[in-house]
């Protein structure tokens, strides 16, 4: 396909047209594929449904044969729900097998493995097996249906007859014969078949028959024969359900129908699987050529439509690519381009021109030339509208910055000023005359002034101010001058705790002049030296040049601060004159103080000898407590302190004798009573022996009543020191 568009528009509808087209018969060979491949997907499902309904078929049967006994009336109707699922699952299994034998694709399969024949044959052996087993079953019956119900009557019976023999071993022969029964019908335990038989020819051999009469005789072997015959008919039933050894039987059938029906499933499922894959790698192998080959024409087709803009478009990327990474050139593209690649290289190359221009712009304003100016493309240039907004900005951001930078100088000046005027005042704050002489000296030169003075008012006469410092023309000047408050400028200042600046001095003003010839000063500055609201001082200060105002606010903060480190150095001083008077009085003292030393050191020698003694009486006390027998009594005789060597003779606690008399801690052989006690309160010592039992021994004791008594006389308790002899 060669067409021929005149413009890049038409070309990309067409490009457009293109995908879509492309994408649409993509889209068709994809749902064809997949419509092709439903059938093959289909039929193996149907297969493995045809699987699953063989499996729970069988699933069925085992339901049916462990839930059977517990059914009765499947042994009357012969009607069961897992027969009817059984054989609901394989008519689902016939009407599956009957779509797949008309697939065309299986035909062949089917035919040439003869497979169809050997699946219904196979189906219908199982089936059948099914069959013949639950009529076994049926006939078979339980307790109460069936061949083993008539074996059960019988045996009953013969129970019956045996136990109204009245024989003990016969009867429990007899009940033994019914638990081999139960162990053979219910239990299935081929053993037990012999053991009934054994029991049967014990009880018909036994001696007890032989000794009744004929008729119950008769009776009772009629019974065995019929046991056995019925026993026979039940054998044969249970070993065509199942045989002893395992090996033969319906069940047995059963199972080996139902591995050959699923064998069959299973290979033809192989089958089928095989000729399905074949198919499905086929279709699918059939859509990726035709996709292949769509997307090869469709390539073609977008390779053909590129190359007629390629040239054009890689001439103007390269030109785009260098305004990208800031490049711009002299070299201007081509105008004369096909298609629209011309209008686009037009404007190309206007914008290159524009942006050489503000780069020109940008260039003069980094210079600091805010007087250049620029040409808008347009009103839509934003570009160009904002390098103009961005010009005015740096103009506004450079006034600003000069203004910030005079601020800072202004604060630096004012900081660095406040921080040397608080040395100099620290360091001179000693002496007020030295004081006034650095601050007046300093403040002068700091504000660029040629004349300055401090006047302080007077501490005993506050309403005059004296000329305590002055310094002129760089040197310092002894000039004596008393100004009253109110008078002259200084004075209006000192009266009016207000700043004065003035820009023009009266003539005469000025009394001090310089020798070299200088000019006069032609500005004055008067600064309040005020202490929170009381005034200390006035500041002159006189200039050639006008003063500033961030000269005046330095001038106004540090005549504060100074105001502040006068009243300290005032204070300082008196200060000073009160400790050299303190420091007099001191000395007087410390002589006082050494006598009193002298004094305290006899009282401590009087102490130490007082303790010393006190110490020396307690040893005594304690050595008479620890060698004698001691008690202690108030003056009314009861006893308030008794010590160990007591208490253990008595062989009572201190609590059975505190508070007690001494007759009654003695019995009634003591003649310490009330009169003996009153006597030793009068201050008498009194020796008494006594004869007292003492734990039923009879003890001699010699009793020492000493009164212990005030320094005044006054009798405050008594001692008894006491000694036995047993």
């Amino acid at each position: 396909m060669n067409f021929k568009f005149k413009k890049i528009q038409s070309r990309f509808i067409l490009q457009v047209a293109i995908f879509l087209i492309y994408a649409l018969a993509l889209a068709g060979i994809l749902l064809i594929t997949i419509e092709l491949l439903k059938p093959y997907v289909s039929t193996k499902q149907q297969i493995q449904s045809v699987q699953v309904n063989l499996i729970e078929s069988y699933s069925d049967h085992a339901n049916f044969r462990l839930n059977i006994d517990e059914d009765h009336q499947f042994f009357y109707d012969g009607t069961h729900y897992y027969i009817d699922a059984f054989n609901h699952k394989m008519k689902g299994v016939h009407d599956t097998l009957a779509v797949i034998y008309k697939k065309p694709y299986l035909h062949k399969i089917i035919t040439d493995e003869n497979l169809k024949d050997s699946i219904e044959s196979t189906l219908n052996i199982y089936e059948v097996s099914f069959n013949s087993l639950y009529l076994a079953i049926k006939e078979r019956g339980i307790r109460d249906v069936g061949i083993i119900s008539e074996l059960r009557s019988i045996s009953d019976d013969l129970l019956t007859q045996v136990a109204s023999l009245a024989d003990t071993s016969l009867c429990l022969i007899a009940f033994k014969l019914k638990d081999f029964e139960s162990s053979y019908l219910f239990s299935h335990y081929h053993s037990a078949y012999y053991g009934i038989l054994v029991q049967l020819d014990i009880i018909e051999s036994h001696p007890v028959l032989f000794e009744l009469d004929f008729e119950k005789t008769d009776r009772i072997q009629n019974l065995i024969q019929k046991y056995k015959s019925k026993l026979e008919s039940v054998k044969l039933i249970l070993n065509r359900i199942s045989s002893s050894n395992g090996e033969d039987g319906l069940i047995k059938d059963y199972n080996r129908a139902y591995q050959l029906s699923a064998n069959v499933i299973a290979f033809l499922n192989s089958k089928s699987s095989q000729v399905i894959r074949n198919r499905k790698k086929l279709i699918i192998s059939l859509g990726i050529i035709a996709a292949l080959l769509l997307s090869v024409a469709y390539i073609y087709m977008i390779l053909r439509l590129l190359k007629r803009i390629k040239t054009p478009l890689l001439d103007t990327l390269r030109f785009i690519h260098d305004l990208a990474k800031g490049r711009l050139t002299s070299t201007e593209l081509s105008t004369e381009a096909q298609y629209e690649f011309s209008m686009i290289n037009e404007n190309l190359n206007k914008l290159n021109e524009s942006l050489k221009q503000k780069k020109t712009f940008v260039d003069d304003l980094l210079k600091q030339k805010f007087k250049a100016d620029l040409s808008l493309q347009g009103k839509s240039d934003a570009f160009g509208k904002t390098l103009l907004a961005l010009k005015e900005n740096m103009r506004k951001a450079r006034d600003e910055q000069m203004k910030h930078t005079r601020e800072n100088e202004m604060r630096r000046y004012h900081n660095e000023g406040i921080a040397k005027f608080a040395g100099i005042l620290r360091m001179a704050s000693i002496d007020l005359t030295k004081l006034a002489d650095a601050f007046i000296r300093e403040i002068v030169k700091y504000l660029e002034a040629i004349q300055g003075g401090l006047f302080l008012v007077d501490e005993e006469d506050e309403k005059q101010l004296h000329l305590t410092a002055s310094f002129a023309y760089d040197r310092k000047k002894y000039v004596s001058k008393t100004i009253a408050i109110g008078e002259g400028l200084v004075g209006t200042c000192a009266i009016e705790k207000k700043t004065i600046h003035l820009k023009e001095i009266p003539e005469e003003y000025i009394e001090i002049t310089s020798g070299l010839g200088d000019a006069p000063p032609n500005n004055l500055l008067l600064l309040p030296v005020m202490h929170e609201g009381t005034l200390i001082g006035v500041v002159e200060i006189a200039s050639l040049k006008e003063f500033q105002k961030h000269q005046i606010e330095l001038g106004e903060s540090v005549s504060s601060n100074l105001a502040a480190t006068i009243i300290t150095t005032r204070v300082n001083t008196r200060t000073a004159q009160l400790l050299e008077k303190s420091q007099q009085q001191a000395a007087e003292m410390a002589e006082q103080e050494e006598e009193m030393r002298q004094n305290m050191e006899e009282l401590k020698a009087t102490q130490e000898e007082s303790v010393r003694r006190e110490e020396e009486l307690e040893g005594i006390l304690n050595a008479i407590d620890q060698s004698f027998y001691v008690l202690e009594y108030d003056i009314e005789g009861c006893i308030t302190r008794v010590n160990q060597k007591v208490l253990y003779l008595l062989n009572l606690d201190a609590d059975k004798v505190i508070g007690k008399r001494h007759i009654e801690v003695f019995g009634k052989g003591s003649k310490a009573d009330s009169l003996l006690f009153a006597s030793i309160s009068e201050g008498k010592v009194v020796e008494l022996v006594e004869k007292v039992k003492i734990n039923n021994k009879a003890v001699e004791i010699t009793n020492t009543f000493s009164p212990i008594r005030s320094k005044s006389g006054e009798t405050l308790r008594i001692l008894n020191i006491m000694t036995t002899n047993f």
